[in-house]
């Protein structure tokens, strides 16, 4: 599976489909915000990972720091841990491992994003400048969603379980 994937992202940097590898911490760390978001305040933080042409490998996420807001209705990343954490990837992988998206939870109802939701993920990646994923938690499940540049129009994707590997879940 592993091979066929790394296949996929490396030798088909054009094609409309797009992959994002989440490893199997992170998508631990989903499964336990999924546990534990009811009736809670938003949690989140940022998705560490590498670009691999079209697609993306999201390999460590950030977890909520003192600093951070949390209210029922919102999650603000503010706390400088978060940036740290994604300095800190940079360097020691020699440019390779870096923020590739953000996280976070909804304390009911389905992983559906918000319209304020989709409009920051928006601003993100074109701040960026590259495709970027985020991950909705709520009680009901998790779900990815894959942010393209803006440049062509096209919207967010909800990304649904493709394929399971030894590092982790495909999303497509």
């Amino acid at each position: 599976m592993l091979r066929r994937l790394k296949a996929a992202l490396l030798a088909r940097p054009h094609t409309a489909d797009r992959y994002v590898l989440v490893h199997y911490p992170v998508v631990a760390m989903m499964q336990k915000a999924v546990a534990t978001c009811e009736g809670k305040p938003e949690s989140g933080g940022i998705l560490l990972g590498s670009i691999r042409g079209p697609h993306l490998e999201i390999t460590a996420l950030t977890v909520p720091a003192p600093a951070d807001v949390r209210t029922m209705t919102r999650f603000v990343r503010q706390d400088r841990v978060h940036q740290a954490a994604a300095d800190n990837s940079w360097k020691r992988s020699a440019q390779e491992i870096g923020f590739m998206g953000e996280w976070h939870t909804h304390p009911s109802g389905p992983p559906v994003p918000s319209t304020i939701d989709r409009a920051s993920w928006a601003k993100l990646t074109a701040h960026m400048g590259h495709p970027m994923c985020f991950l909705l938690a709520s009680p009901q499940g998790w779900r990815g969603f894959y942010v393209p540049l803006r440049d062509d129009g096209s919207p967010d994707v909800a990304l649904a379980e493709y394929e399971r590997g030894a590092l982790g879940i495909v999303l497509r």
